[in-house]
């Protein structure tokens, strides 16, 4: 008898605190994020579709966020932008990471490369790997590749490398 008088309380206080906690929950008071424009385009490499490259948007204004995305068979991509597929309406420079078998033929890092230690640098070292586009396009620092976004958004980015 004791016990459940002593609990009762207790377990009013709990209840209101879980409600009020919830209630407040409930709100819309959550940061919303930028705004994100639709944005697509295609990758290419002296006119050849660039399938698995993965392609970096790197804002020129602090204010945007980051984008990346992968092109798929036909060089065709879609920038996400915070896990959401869209991109911030600005400028960006560009960059591109894209690798080959000593064939030419594109090269991925498998899951089970990475679950067993292996790294890109250590398929390259060992001479089964090459960076499969000029070093250019791989550094912020030299990259000649920029895009804008419209704030209507585009599905029409062009990224056209050469060597």
């Amino acid at each position: 008898m004791f016990e459940s008088r002593c609990n009762r309380p207790f377990g009013r206080v709990a209840l209101f605190l879980l409600l009020t906690s919830l209630t407040i929950g409930c709100g819309s008071s959550a940061p919303k994020g930028p705004e994100l424009a639709p944005a697509k385009g295609k990758v290419t490499l002296n006119g050849n579709s660039l399938s698995g490259a993965k392609i970096f948007f790197h804002p020129q204004d602090p204010k945007q966020v980051d984008g990346v995305a992968v092109a798929d068979e036909a060089g065709a991509f879609e920038i996400f932008s915070l896990g959401q597929s869209g991109a911030v309406p600005g400028k960006y420079k560009v960059t591109v990471q894209y690798f080959t078998k000593p064939d030419g033929s594109p090269f991925q890092l498998s899951a089970a490369d990475a679950d067993a230690g292996m790294d890109m640098d250590q398929f390259i070292a060992m001479g089964q790997v090459k960076v499969g586009v000029p070093k250019k396009y791989t550094s912020l620092e030299f990259t000649d590749l920029t895009v804008e976004v419209p704030a209507d958004g585009s599905e029409s980015l062009e990224l056209p490398l050469a060597k």
